[in-house]
């Protein structure tokens, strides 16, 4: 078995780097892509049961309006 030269281990490591490279690049624009799409009409549904839910914890709307305004946020027939 022969051992690998200078010039080998060179090119083995000049591979690897450009390998690395190549990830980091494709997990930039994935990352990029994913943070600049807008949200889409679930994520902003959401946000609003999340805020539904935060003001009736804070007493500032009743259990009715609580009733009601999560069965118009999670309605099939409500419109974005």
């Amino acid at each position: 078995m022969r051992l690998l030269g200078l010039p080998e281990l060179i090119l083995i490591v000049v591979a690897l780097l450009v390998l690395a490279g190549l990830i980091a690049v494709i997990w930039l624009v994935i990352w990029a892509v994913t943070r600049t799409t807008p949200r889409t009409a679930g994520d902003r549904n959401d946000r609003a049961l999340e805020i539904l839910r935060e003001r009736y914890a804070r007493g500032e709307i009743t259990g009715d309006e609580y009733a009601e305004m999560w069965r118009q946020l999670t309605s099939p027939d409500r419109r974005e």
